[in-house]
C-alpha cells in the first residue's frame, strides 16, 4: 500500500513537472520571426528562407493569427497566416503555407511588386536594380492570436455536380451582363465552355450557342492547349470547336493579377480582337468568376454601369456557385472585397458609384488609343442579332 502511494506520489510530480516544462517552452516562444526572400513563383508570391516548420517549432505564430508585416521599407498590419490561397478576400494580403514554405502572398495581387522587389518583362519576374535581398529582411509580428478563425470559416465550397445547382445557367455561370449602356445582348460571361474535362463545359457551349454568341475572349487556355482540346475526340463544346475553326477566338492564360505588366499586355490584345470582330461576346476564364469577373467588370464600367450594377453583376457568381444570399456575411465578405478590390485596381475610390472614367482610363494605360475606345464602346452598346443555330 505504501508503496503504490508513492508511486503515485512520484507520477503526481512527473506530471507537474512535465507540465511546468511545457509551459515554461510555451512561454519561451518567440512572438516574431525574422527572415529573407530566396525567390518568387509565378504568381509574384516572396517565398521566405524560414521554413514552416520552424515557424511552427520555434515561435507562438500558427494558422489563423494575424501578424504584422515589414520588408523594404513597407508595412502590412494584421496579415492572416493561412494554408489555402482561397481562405483570403480579393486584394488582401497573407503569410501562406505551400509544401512547407512561408510565402508571402496576396489574393489577386502579386507581393513581389507590392514590396518594390520584383517586375516583369514579359510573364518573368525580374529583380529590380539596386536590390540585394540578402540585406533586406522581413519581420513578421504576431499581432493578434487566433483572430482570424471566424474569417477564414466564411471561405466558399462549390461542387462540379449538376444535380447541385437549380438549373442549367447557374450551373453554367452563364449570363449576358447588363448594365449602364451595354446592348441587350453584347457581352455575356459564363465558365470555361472549352474544357474537355470540367463538368460544366457542354452547359456553357450550348448555352453559347443558344444566344448565338460569335466571338469568344479566352482567358485561361493558352493557344496550344485550346488547339489540343479542340482537336480531341473527347472534345464536349462543339459549338465553341466551331467559332474556333472560323476565327472566333481568342486565347491566352492571363494571371489573376489586374495590375500585372502581363495581364494588361493580354487585356489590350483581347479588346483589339473583340473590336476587330462580330457580337454577340463572351469572355471566360476557367470559373468565369475573378478574371472574367474582372473584365466584365471594367467594360460595364466602361459602358457606364453604377456602383450596384457592377456588384450586382459580379456578386451573381457567388450566388450560383456557392448559393449565397444577397445580404448575407459572407456575400457581403467576398463581394464587397472584390468590387472594392477592382475599383482600387483602375484607380477610382472604392465609394465610387459610376467609375466610367477611370474604366476608360485603365483601358487607355494598357495601350488602346481613343480611336479604339470609342470603337469597343459602340461595339458594346450595340444590340447584335442572333443567328438560328
Amino acid at each position: 500500500m505504501k508503496m503504490k502511494k508513492l508511486q503515485v506520489l512520484f507520477l503526481a510530480a512527473l506530471l507537474a513537472l512535465t507540465n511546468f516544462s511545457l509551459t515554461a517552452a510555451a512561454a519561451q516562444r518567440a512572438d516574431e520571426f525574422s527572415s529573407v526572400v530566396t525567390g518568387v513563383n509565378e504568381h509574384g508570391s516572396l517565398i521566405l528562407a524560414l521554413p514552416a516548420e520552424d515557424m511552427h517549432k520555434n515561435t507562438a505564430i500558427t494558422h489563423d493569427d494575424l501578424v504584422n508585416v515589414s520588408l523594404n521599407g513597407h508595412s502590412w498590419t494584421d496579415v492572416p497566416v493561412v494554408r489555402r490561397y482561397t481562405d483570403v478576400a480579393a486584394g488582401f494580403p497573407m503569410l501562406i503555407e505551400r509544401r512547407g514554405k512561408l510565402l508571402l502572398a496576396f489574393s489577386y495581387g502579386s507581393y513581389a511588386q507590392q514590396a518594390g522587389l520584383y517586375h516583369e518583362e514579359g510573364t518573368t519576374w525580374k529583380l529590380n536594380d539596386g536590390v540585394d535581398l540578402a540585406a533586406l529582411p522581413v519581420r513578421v509580428t504576431l499581432a493578434k492570436k487566433g483572430a482570424y478563425a471566424a474569417t477564414r470559416q466564411m471561405r466558399l465550397y462549390a461542387t462540379d455536380k449538376r444535380e447541385d445547382y437549380a438549373s442549367d445557367v447557374i450551373f453554367a455561370n452563364f449570363r449576358v451582363v447588363r448594365g449602364g449602356k451595354l446592348g441587350t445582348n453584347a457581352l455575356y460571361r459564363s465558365s470555361i465552355p472549352s474544357s474537355n474535362v470540367r463538368p460544366r463545359a457542354p452547359y456553357a457551349d450550348r448555352l453559347a450557342a443558344e444566344a448565338g454568341v460569335k466571338t469568344f475572349l479566352n482567358l485561361a487556355n493558352p493557344p496550344a492547349t485550346l488547339k489540343q482540346n479542340m482537336q480531341s475526340p473527347k472534345c464536349q463544346s462543339p459549338y465553341y470547336r466551331s467559332v474556333w475553326k472560323d476565327g472566333g477566338v481568342i486565347t491566352e492564360a492571363l494571371p489573376a493579377v489586374f495590375d500585372r505588366p502581363s495581364f494588361k499586355a493580354g487585356l489590350a490584345r483581347q479588346l483589339r480582337f473583340l473590336i476587330s470582330r462580330p457580337g454577340p461576346y463572351l469572355v471566360h476564364c476557367a470559373e468565369g468568376k475573378d478574371r472574367a469577373g474582372f473584365v466584365a467588370f471594367l467594360l460595364a464600367a466602361l459602358m457606364d454601369a453604377s456602383r450596384a450594377e457592377l456588384e450586382h453583376d459580379y456578386g451573381e457568381s457567388f450566388v450560383n456557385y456557392y448559393h449565397l444570399t444577397p445580404g448575407e456575411r459572407r456575400y457581403s465578405h467576398h463581394v464587397t472585397a472584390g468590387i472594392n478590390y477592382f475599383l482600387r485596381v483602375i484607380g477610382a475610390a472604392e465609394d465610387s458609384q459610376h467609375p466610367a472614367a477611370q474604366a476608360e482610363s485603365y483601358i487607355r494605360g494598357i495601350g488602346l488609343s481613343e480611336a479604339e475606345i470609342a470603337q469597343l464602346k459602340d461595339r458594346l452598346g450595340r444590340t447584335w442579332p442572333v443567328e438560328k443555330q
